[in-house]
């Protein structure tokens, strides 16, 4: 048995028959796989639901249990029963990619590997996005901190490891167990891998425990856990650098995080004292003040407020923090051989109270830059220091990324970035960041050319604040003049950059929709077909573009007005005369279209099982063949 899932189970209801789907439709046998689903005492029909798969699918098994009311029991009971070399770990309203089991084994096969990440893509929920940009093997948490950015169970995890270490989730209601369970995980391991490229797990937001909101952290209880975590690292790393790194992950995720937007704010005033009198205690007892200076100056700020125990102060940043995003404007959109290039300009502003957004500012005095705070937080001079962004305002980036819209996950463009000053009268001034990404379709599509959608985003980066949103609303007007699908690479891909509808984003569709192509003849009236040896030789200028060397294999159906079709073998190359432009070019017997008078003949385009009408028609006028 190579892999044992591990799925545990309450209260799913009829939404577990998609992970279930999931698991049928993998490309591993089933033979060398099985799939432990344990009931935590359900009491709707995802009992009864799981029971019937498990009696059609043989290598799936079910226990039920007494509701323990958390994952950390139904997830030991799996272990306990698993058979599999690898286990991995899946939530019962998530689903995982049909070939997710072959791929992540292969990997820990290959690099003899005690975990291995496979990529995510969340539906409704963030998951880590950076951890899965390129492969990683060989690795390990001490010397790959990117690896802490990803401490989800959601991985596979050689069996082995957690017997010789006797590796539990801690059971019962204990927050943030998953993370405990993997922080000694990855201090057992040996190796780690990354699969980046493929997208093994779709997590989707849990509606009934997923809600981070406020109302649902006990802060005694959910900060002792936070604790304990401190307390595996101080065991595991030595006193640091090293150790400052691991505890600023959760300082930062777990403490940090809790006062820099609107869910703070929207808590009532006894929640706020009792969490801010909790993790002040916590961050000042385990936390050394020498750690601040290595965080970013978001999470700096942040922690020079809760330092002084002042819920009013966290208020204030809480208020100042959640207005933070950025405007990003599309402002050039061109092919380039094979890429697209996407040119792209932002800044990031603070939302007002009645939806305006203006710059967000900094102030220089001394030689030195600092984030321009209200009044409230700069008469403190601790926070004031922490404010110092003299070093950080040149790490400021806009990037894009492309998101799978059918395989799901997210892949940053290769880019670079630009910044720029905006002064104003009052001696504050804004950063405009200008930055230009390069989309490679043949990159994306995968060796295997799958069709699907990609969705663009930006994200800014600045100071510690990582703001994400979609582009294409906002754009120049000669981004429309210059958008143009292309067909790219060797067999010939068909690439349509389009805007959506209702929102008018930008997405790229990787074929095989080819009715842009359709619409793409132009300047037919100064073309003329040419009649040689017997044939009709015929090419269709398409506002399309098509890089030198590139040619796509199609096919012509000529459709006659009374019905008769003729079928030719066509192309689709550059036309010699423009880098944007492409022609379809196609010869047919004269026999087989002559003699019927002065009829039209419609052109139908076929290429990669696709077909579309284009936009032109021929037409026999006194022996004399036209295109238009």
């Amino acid at each position: 048995m190579k892999v044992s899932v591990v799925v545990p189970a309450y209260n799913t209801g009829a939404a577990i028959q998609t992970c279930v789907d999931s698991m049928r439709a993998q490309t591993m046998p089933a033979s060398d796989f099985e799939v432990l689903f344990v009931d935590d005492g359900s009491t709707d029909e995802t009992g009864f639901i799981l029971d019937r798969a498990a009696l059609e699918n043989p290598n799936f098994r079910v226990f039920h249990i007494p509701n323990s009311g958390w994952p950390g029991r139904p997830r030991n009971i799996g272990i306990d029963q698993a058979l599999g070399e690898y286990l991995y770990f899946v939530d019962d309203d998530d689903w995982i990619g049909p070939e997710a089991l072959e791929r992540l084994y292969a990997k820990a096969v290959a690099d003899d590997a005690d975990i291995v990440l496979g990529r995510l893509a969340g539906h409704g929920r963030a998951v880590p996005r950076e951890i899965f940009q390129k492969p990683l093997s060989g690795a390990h948490v001490r010397t790959h901190p990117l690896l802490l950015t990803s401490m989800t169970v959601r991985n596979l995890i050689r069996r082995d490891l957690l017997s010789a270490y006797g590796l539990r989730f801690d059971e019962g209601k204990v927050r943030l167990e998953d993370h405990m369970f993997m922080l000694r995980a990855h201090f057992a391991a040996r190796r780690v891998s990354v699969l980046h490229d493929y997208t093994c797990q779709h997590v989707v937001r849990h509606e009934a425990v997923g809600n981070n909101s406020f109302a649902r952290i006990e802060p005694v209880s959910y900060f002792e856990s936070v604790r304990r975590i401190f307390d595996i690292i101080e065991a595991n790393v030595e006193p640091g650098p090293l150790r400052y790194k691991f505890l600023s992950n959760w300082y930062t995720g777990k403490i940090l995080n809790q006062f820099t937007g609107a869910g703070f704010l929207s808590a009532d005033a006894a929640f706020q004292a009792e969490l801010v009198a909790v993790t002040s205690q916590l961050t000042n007892e385990r936390i050394p003040l020498e750690l601040d200076a290595t965080l970013n100056a978001r999470m700096r700020v942040v922690a020079a407020v809760l330092r002084t125990g002042s819920v009013e102060l966290c208020r204030e940043f809480a208020a100042y923090s959640a207005r933070i995003t950025h405007e990003p404007r599309l402002e050039r959109l061109y092919w380039q051989g094979e890429e697209l290039v996407v040119g792209v300009a932002a800044q990031a502003v603070a939302k007002t109270d009645d939806g305006q957004a203006v710059p967000m500012r900094f102030v220089r005095y001394d030689g030195r830059t600092y984030l321009n705070l209200p009044d409230a937080l700069a008469r403190v001079p601790s926070v004031v220091a922490a404010a110092d962004v003299t070093d950080a305002v040149a790490g400021a980036r806009i990037r894009v990324f492309a998101r799978y819209r059918e395989a799901g996950g997210d892949v940053f463009l290769a880019g670079a970035t630009q910044l720029e000053e905006a002064h104003y009268f009052d001696g504050t001034f804004g950063l405009v960041e200008h930055g230009t990404a390069r989309l490679a379709p043949l990159t994306l599509a995968g060796t295997k050319r799958r069709a699907d959608v990609l969705d663009l985003h930006s994200v800014v980066d600045i100071c510690g604040w990582s703001s994400t949103r979609r582009l294409g609303v906002n754009r120049a007007a000669e981004v429309d003049e210059c958008r143009t699908p292309a067909f790219v690479g060797s067999p010939a891909l068909f690439v349509n950059p389009y805007w959506t509808t209702p929102h008018d984003n930008l997405s790229v569709a990787l074929g095989p929709g080819l009715a842009p192509a359709g619409r793409a003849a132009t300047g037919l009236r100064h073309v003329a077909p040419v009649v040689k040896g017997g044939r009709l030789h015929v090419e269709v200028p398409l506002n399309v573009h098509v890089p030198g060397g590139v040619e796509a294999k199609a096919d012509v159906t000529l459709e006659c007005t009374d019905g008769r079709k003729v079928k030719v073998p066509a192309r689709v190359a550059a036309s010699g005369t423009s880098i944007a432009s492409g022609v379809l070019t196609f010869s047919a017997a004269l026999t087989d279209m002559a003699s019927y008078g002065p009829v039209q003949w419609k052109l139908r385009m076929h290429h990669a099982g696709k077909a579309v009408d284009v936009a032109a028609v021929l037409t026999p006028v006194n022996g004399v063949w036209r295109l238009g």
